[in-house]
């Protein structure tokens, strides 16, 4: 089931400055992702641009904005840089069509880094424009990845020459009116007590950023206190409150957009790329019309369920991690795991043997389809971008079994018929 929703896509110049309203388009299609590249294929007949002749150019970018159903306000969804087009003859009627492709701002990470050399301090503080590698602390874990990424966005994307950052009350301008999100956690950029110290040597900006992302995922597989961390690079207006825009609820005015253009926020997210629905929002299940392809899948096979970690040091210590739901679940299920480890710290051994359990123990898990419904007779309401949204965590109801699942990939699209296809996809949920 799907709702029609309304769409503009503006064609801005690389700064942002509109120029022009793409509204004869054929067929489109756009996908916002958690991390990932968010891409937009969008198709129309071959026209020109600015002067004759120019139809294309680097970076130009098209701003999309949705409204989800009558009665609710426009939202700029995303913007997306232009990377690729195609311009072909149309077989069915012989006319001349250009589409555009492009990807998420996400990508400028992509474009900066691969370092040369390392110039860390010995106690892994950060103090100079090429340092390839760092330390992080285990206790307040969240403050530190977080902080970390800032740091490698505005060391990559600002060309600053220091870790001294503006006050908390100022923007931090970017190339081609890119500007991070402030304050910057540190100062001076130091992170210690974490070993081994990471190395992002000839990394980009976006492979380190990702790398300390999946720290984060790691360290919250161990001690669930520590949170995960998200990351994205969203649109604002210079000195405007970054986040979604909107325009009125009858969604009759032009779309908001400064007149110099616009610029973007490096942002990031901890526990949630999106909003937590389990306590207030809608449960999707096939009988609520608001859930399709459901798969429910629950593996017990090579699964460890005590894990016993030991080290071969000069101080002998051990720890254990174990499920006794698991251990007792039969009389036969008991399953042992013995892992070496390197490291002389108790609270560190038990963290591995715990992420080592929370990795290896059976877990329902269901992959799913969410869909975009206005509702009906005994459906709740189920609209994208009203009640569900990229990075949500929700409820998943399935032949019985309530599970939690986070919504991570958004698809929408329109064929050149009209019919609009509007879906999120989780990739596990237990």
């Amino acid at each position: 089931m799907t709702t029609t929703g309304k769409y503009e896509f503006w064609l801005c110049d690389d700064a942002g400055r509109k120029l022009q309203l793409l509204d004869d388009y054929s067929f489109f299609s756009y996908s916002r992702t958690v991390n990932g590249y968010g891409t937009i294929e969008i198709g129309m007949p071959h026209r020109t641009i600015v002067r004759p002749r120019v139809f294309f150019s680097p970076d130009w970018r098209i701003d999309v904005w949705r409204c989800p159903a009558p009665g609710y306000p426009m939202r700029r969804e995303c913007s997306f840089f232009l990377r690729k087009y195609t311009v072909y003859k149309r077989s069915s009627d012989g006319m001349l069509m250009t589409i555009y492709y492009g990807r998420s701002p996400i990508d400028l990470l992509r474009r900066f880094g691969g370092y040369s050399q390392n110039t860390a301090g010995a106690d892994g503080s950060l103090g100079g424009d090429k340092e390839t590698s760092f330390k992080l602390r285990t206790f307040g874990i969240n403050t530190d990845i977080s902080g970390a990424m800032y740091y490698i966005a505005c060391q990559n994307m600002s060309g600053a020459t220091s870790a001294i950052f503006p006050s908390p009350s100022t923007a931090y301008l970017f190339p081609s009116d890119y500007m991070a999100e402030e304050p910057f956690p540190y100062s001076a950029g130091v992170f210690t007590v974490y070993e081994p110290a990471y190395n992002f040597f000839g990394k980009t900006a976006l492979e380190t950023i990702r790398d300390l992302q999946n720290i984060s995922f790691i360290l919250n597989q161990q001690n669930p206190a520590n949170e995960k961390v998200y990351f994205d690079i969203v649109e604002g207006n210079f000195n405007v409150t970054f986040g979604f825009y909107y325009r009125d609820v009858l969604c009759t005015q032009n779309a908001i957009s400064a007149p110099d253009g616009f610029g973007y926020v490096f942002r990031t997210y901890v526990g949630l790329r999106g909003s937590d629905r389990r306590a207030t929002g809608v449960v999707f299940s096939v009988e609520n019309g608001n859930l399709i392809d459901p798969i429910l899948n629950e593996d017990w096979n090579d699964e460890w369920n005590d894990i016993r970690c030991n080290n071969s040091s000069s101080l002998p210590l051990s720890a254990s991690a174990n499920s006794p739901g698991h251990v007792l679940s039969s009389r036969w299920n008991h399953s042992v795991l013995f892992q070496s480890i390197s490291t002389d710290n108790i609270t560190d051994s038990r963290g591995v043997a715990k992420s080592t359990l929370r990795k290896n123990i059976t877990k329902k898990q269901i992959s799913c389809e969410f869909l975009d419904s206005p509702g009906g007779v005994g459906q709740p309401r189920c609209l994208y971008g009203v009640d569900w949204d990229l990075g949500d965590m929700v409820k998943v109801s399935f032949v019985g079994v309530t599970l939690d699942a986070e919504i991570r990939i958004v698809y929408v699209s329109m064929d050149e018929n009209g019919k609009e296809s509007v879906t999120g996809r989780n990739e596990i949920g237990e």
